[in-house]
Order: structure tokens, then C-alpha cells, then sequence
């Protein structure tokens, strides 16, 4: 289990503005795409994945 709290530091394999997925317990929740703001690397949310496989079943 990852427990995130301030100051935890979370590898990213990716650049700037390139694409990724996040995953939670093996299942995709989101893709997004990695930011910067104010010095800090973040993901902006482009597609809430966990959703469309509700509606599906």
C-alpha cells in the first residue's frame, strides 16, 4: 500500500507534458498528463478511466 502524505517523494518515469496512467490496485482511475506548477511536478486529470468501467456493466 502507498501512503501519500506531504513530503513523499513518488518516482515519475515520464517528462513534461507527456501522457500518463494512473493506476490503483492494478485498475486504471485516470490519465492524465504530467505539469509543472510553481516548482512542483503534478498530473493534470484529462480522463476519469474507473467511470466508463462503471457504465459498462
Amino acid at each position: 500500500m502507498l501512503a501519500v502524505e506531504p513530503g513523499v517523494v513518488i518516482e515519475l518515469d515520464k517528462q513534461v507534458g507527456e501522457p500518463v496512467e494512473v493506476t490503483i490496485n492494478d485498475r486504471p482511475v485516470f490519465k492524465g498528463e504530467v505539469v509543472v506548477i510553481e516548482e512542483n511536478f503534478g498530473v493534470r486529470i484529462t480522463e476519469i478511466v474507473e467511470k466508463h468501467d462503471k457504465l459498462g456493466k
